[in-house]
């Protein structure tokens, strides 16, 4: 009888001892939970501050782009505008041939090429700007010296 007393309070005491454990993990499960909750909050809070942050940046360096933009308008604007006159010489041969300008071709290579000058074929062409004003298929006359 002794011995099923002992069995039957080691059992007792076992599950006793069960349902304290249970309770704990319990507890610990619901605490856990409560953390999670307010981890996801917590990081949410930290996104919209970082959102919040950033839109004012954004927002401030916007405004001062604004701003410098403007400034520079305003300085073109303000700059006064350089037209250039050319004045053409009617002092070129007036004999010559007509050429088809080539992709690679500048002034001085066809007034080379053709015993001319760069000066007389910008007279004669009326050509300012070399680099605008001549252009590959372009037919020009080369004034040469008979």
């Amino acid at each position: 009888m002794r011995r099923e007393n002992a069995r039957l309070t080691a059992q007792v005491s076992a599950a006793s001892s069960n349902r304290d454990t249970e309770a704990q993990i319990t507890n610990l499960s619901s605490a856990i939970d409560v953390l999670r909750r307010e981890y996801r909050q917590a990081d949410e809070v930290n996104k919209k501050q970082i959102i919040v942050e950033v839109t004012r940046q954004i927002d401030s360096l916007a405004k001062q782009t604004e701003g410098a933009l403007n400034s520079v308008a305003k300085a073109v604007e303000s700059q006064p505008s350089v037209t250039t006159t050319v004045n053409f010489s009617d002092d070129y041969p007036k004999t010559g041939k007509p050429y088809t300008v080539r992709s690679g071709d500048t002034l001085s290579g066809i007034a080379r090429k053709h015993g001319s000058t760069v000066k007389h074929i910008q007279n004669a062409n009326k050509i300012a700007n070399p680099s605008k004003d001549l252009q590959v298929g372009q037919t020009i006359f080369i004034p040469i010296a008979e």
